[in-house]
């Protein structure tokens, strides 16, 4: 298994729960609002919008520092597939781009009618449009790692590959010094017999 695999698929699942416990916070708030009195002087009420805070503090934490996280193996894939063949600065150009078009999409759906209406009614309440829109980037991660898992022919790293080219040309570089040196000495070397013989003569 490629050793890029577990960390895309688990940042990934990570991501997908702090999503959920962020749509959750609210609903599982309003639920302990209505659930009785429990046995002695706690109260699920008084308790309820401390939960809710709570978890959405930290269901938007862990999903913001595993989207952040995905950026490393999805870097280090697009230099290992482009780094070999020169073409990474166009490759990271592109990978910028793609980011900023991520971003200008999120605020297009955040604004549309799709979101507004908790995607035509499978949200309700006060909160349909945070968690349409919370839905929709989850949904969208989800696709963009299999986009990647399945079109992308990742082999591992090429950071040995990348030193053994590097090698190779330092190896080459040097031979050819040293024929250059060779060259010289020997041109050198005819010089000198040529300036004796002349001078023997």
């Amino acid at each position: 298994i490629n050793q890029r695999l577990p960390f895309v698929i688990g940042l990934t699942i990570i991501a997908l729960l702090g999503t959920m416990t962020l749509i959750a916070a609210n609903p599982l708030s309003d639920m302990m609002m209505h659930l009785d009195d429990v046995e002695g002087d706690t109260n699920y009420k008084s308790y309820a919008k401390s939960v809710a805070t709570a978890l959405a503090f930290i269901g938007f934490g862990t999903a913001d520092i595993c989207y952040d996280c995905l950026l490393i193996p999805g870097r280090s894939l697009l230099d290992d597939l482009t780094v070999p063949t020169g073409k990474s600065d166009r490759a990271n150009a592109l990978f910028t781009g793609f980011q900023l078009a991520g971003r200008l999409v999120a605020m297009l759906l955040a604004s549309s009618v799709l979101t507004f209406s908790g995607l035509f009614g499978v949200y309700k309440g006060d909160e349909k449009h945070f968690d349409a829109c919370y839905s929709l980037s989850g949904c969208i991660l989800v696709f963009s790692m299999l986009l990647a898992l399945l079109l992308v022919k990742d082999e591992g790293s090429t950071y040995e590959e990348i030193l053994d080219i590097k090698r190779d040309d330092a190896e080459d570089s040097r031979l050819d010094a040293d024929c250059h040196e060779e060259e010289y000495l020997i041109a050198e070397g005819d010089k000198v017999q040529s300036i004796q013989h002349t001078t023997s003569k």
